[in-house]
């Protein structure tokens, strides 16, 4: 009965804060978004694929910028977006630019659902040769994830593992 009841309160606290801000919709969640004006003339967001995780972000530029090797440049998005309490965007690199190019997000990040500025991107070029970003490139990718909040329970022990306190490495590189 109390499990029930908590799995009840927990799917009408998730509706009542999703309800706040955004929508529910085709098996998503409707999101608000502002275009800034540098960002007025690329497309919004938005997956390659109907199997696609990530929504690819425009560099929102109005002339190619350079990324020397060694250099990290931050590209507006040109775009600010609120998500719901519970979710978060994480940004990371393209795998085809990381690929070709050793360009690659200089720090995957994260965007909390309180942050409400630009999103840009940190392209860190890891290569020998100069990157160039065109205006409306296509530079990372944002994925939009769920995330629970925690009721830390201090305590003195834990329960054993298999793994126990073993760290880096400790599983091997062969299949067990």
């Amino acid at each position: 009965m109390q499990k029930k009841l908590l799995h009840t309160l927990l799917a009408l606290v998730t509706s009542i804060s999703i309800q706040s801000c955004c929508k529910i919709n085709k098996g998503g969640i409707s999101v608000p978004i502002v275009i800034l004006p540098h960002g007025e003339k690329f497309p919004i967001p938005s997956q390659a694929t109907a199997g696609s995780a990530g929504f690819d972000l425009m560099a929102a530029v109005d002339h190619p910028i350079t990324i020397k090797p060694g250099e990290v440049v931050f590209i507006p998005a040109g775009f600010c977006m609120q998500l719901p309490r519970g979710y978060f965007a994480y940004i990371t690199s393209r795998s085809g630019i990381a690929k070709k190019f050793k360009v690659a997000t200089f720090i995957p990040s994260i965007i909390d659902a309180d942050y409400t500025g630009e999103i840009s991107t940190g392209l860190y070029n890891q290569g020998t040769e100069d990157y160039i970003v065109k205006p409306g490139a296509r530079i990372s990718q944002m994925v939009i994830l769920r995330f629970f909040n925690v009721d830390w329970q201090p305590t003195h022990s834990l329960l054993p593992t298999d793994r126990g306190e073993g760290g880096f490495g400790s599983t091997g590189l062969n299949p067990r």
